[in-house]
């Protein structure tokens, strides 16, 4: 029988996930967060997003869900949006490729972004952080 192939993040070394966590926890959220409400001012140039709902976000952490559109600039529309409306900072998941190197890692993880893996996922939430998910 022949061993299945591991997909790219489950060959990820268990410290690199160790590391994203505490970057992770570890970023000065009130910063990233004043870099986002600039952000925001740029964003509301270009489009003006509205979040719905907002009275059914819960306390605890959340796992917001959303669906691409055309290169991925949706997410510099979603996250401020997502944090001027909870006053939340959320921390979006992205593909492992963008950690693959010790300085895009770092840079990536100080922007408030976190690999999609199920361990850094389960420590955020034990935290109690917020994160954004798009899928596929």
């Amino acid at each position: 029988m022949t061993a299945a192939k591991k997909s790219p993040v489950q060959r990820v070394a268990p410290q690199i996930i160790d590391e994203i966590i505490e970057l992770s926890l570890g970023l000065d959220e009130e910063q990233a967060m004043a870099r986002l409400r600039r952000m925001n001012g740029f964003v509301h140039f270009l489009a003006n997003p509205t979040v719905v709902g907002t009275d059914n976000i819960p306390e605890g952490p959340v796992l917001y869900i959303s669906n691409h559109s055309t290169m991925a600039m949706d997410v510099l529309v979603a996250v401020p949006a997502l944090v001027e409306a909870s006053g939340r900072f959320v921390r979006g998941m992205s593909d492992e490729i963008m950690y693959r190197y010790d300085w895009s890692r770092k840079f990536v993880t100080s922007q408030g972004a976190v690999m999609g893996h199920a361990r850094i996922g389960d420590a955020l939430f034990k935290a109690g952080k917020d994160i954004l998910l798009f899928p596929g």
